[in-house]
């Protein structure tokens, strides 16, 4: 077996910056590429010179072709517009043939990668984007595999609000720079020990796929940037006082990863000094336990006066003798 040479600096791994990444929302009435349409495609990027360079572009869902997708009814509340208000705006092909000529080889960021993929291959054919790219559904998978990261194309949802317009599906760029911003905070509240395991684990893969697949590394290497750095060239970095490259800074110790592996304490550890801090109950008992003071007296009340006021006779007096 041949494994690649690892290189013994971390210049290449979050040691340099990658391209200022561009942010890619598409609006879409549903997630089947045959059935439903595009309604809004929106970008934007940090401009070299400072400030913003911004995409967005209205389409047709229907393009053109007199039909009724599904859930039509419901776009004004989702995005904003209602039908006939779009009926007059480009088809989304034309839009997504401008919106590769402005991504260019910018590395690409989206909010799911797997259906960005799909829109992409049924709107622009074998056309695709020059630079690396991942998403927010990607980005949730590398860090918290599990119910997070099952939420794909919800994760915007669960993360951040629609401020790219009136409707309730109305996310924008700004919106998933926030989401990225906020998986990197959650990610790097761990444990230090935790996440340079974490960290030198990520370098192991990074440096295998040079070998056998560089699309996935470069994938990788994106995604690690923009943690590291908070969403690399996202309004949030730009805002952002404190210094950036904490991933970066874990590589620094010479500890092998099975060192580390064993010094860290597993996550039942501290689950036990949690549960300490609980009152212990006392062993089964066979025998009846005793009443409480409080529960004797409900009791006593149910029987002794809930009970026959519930089976007196109208306008009696209830009594506990039988007839």
């Amino acid at each position: 077996m041949i494994l690649p040479r690892r290189t013994s600096t971390n210049d290449r791994f979050l040691g340099a910056a990658p391209a200022t990444p561009c942010f890619v929302v598409a609006w879409t009435t549903g997630p089947d590429t045959t059935l439903d349409g595009v309604v809004r495609v929106a970008a934007r990027r940090r401009a070299s010179a400072g400030g913003w360079e911004e995409f967005d572009r209205w389409c047709d869902p229907r393009d053109g072709v007199e039909r009724t997708l599904p859930g039509q009814d419901e776009w004004r509340a989702r995005f904003g517009r209602a039908a006939e208000e779009l009926a007059n705006e480009p088809p989304a092909r034309a839009a997504w043939e401008e919106l590769r000529a402005f991504v260019g080889d910018s590395p690409l960021v989206v909010p799911d990668g797997a259906s960005f993929r799909a829109w992409s291959a049924h709107l622009s054919g074998n056309a695709r984007f020059d630079g690396p790219a991942t998403s927010l559904s990607e980005l949730a998978a590398l860090l918290f595999p599990g119910k997070l990261a099952q939420r794909r194309e919800n994760l915007l949802a669960v993360l951040v609000e629609p401020t790219h317009g009136t409707g309730t599906d109305a996310y924008g760029p700004a919106d998933l720079e926030l989401a990225i911003d906020e998986l990197a905070r959650r990610f790097l509240e761990r444990d230090e020990g935790v996440l340079r395991i974490a960290v030198l684990a990520l370098r192991h893969a990074w440096d295998g796929f040079g070998a056998t697949d560089p699309e996935a590394r470069s994938a990788l290497g994106l995604a690690l940037a923009l943690v590291d750095r908070r969403a690399l060239g996202s309004e949030c970095a730009a805002q952002r006082s404190e210094p950036l490259g904490p991933l970066s800074a874990l590589l620094a110790t010479d500890a092998a990863i099975e060192d580390l592996i064993e010094d860290a304490e597993p996550r039942c550890t501290r689950e036990l000094e949690r549960w300490r801090d609980f009152e212990h109950l006392p062993a089964d008992d066979p025998g009846a336990a005793p009443f409480h003071e409080d529960d004797a007296r409900v009791l006593d009340d149910v029987f002794e006066r809930r009970l026959p006021e519930s089976f007196a006779t109208p306008g009696s007096a209830p009594n506990d003798r039988a007839s």
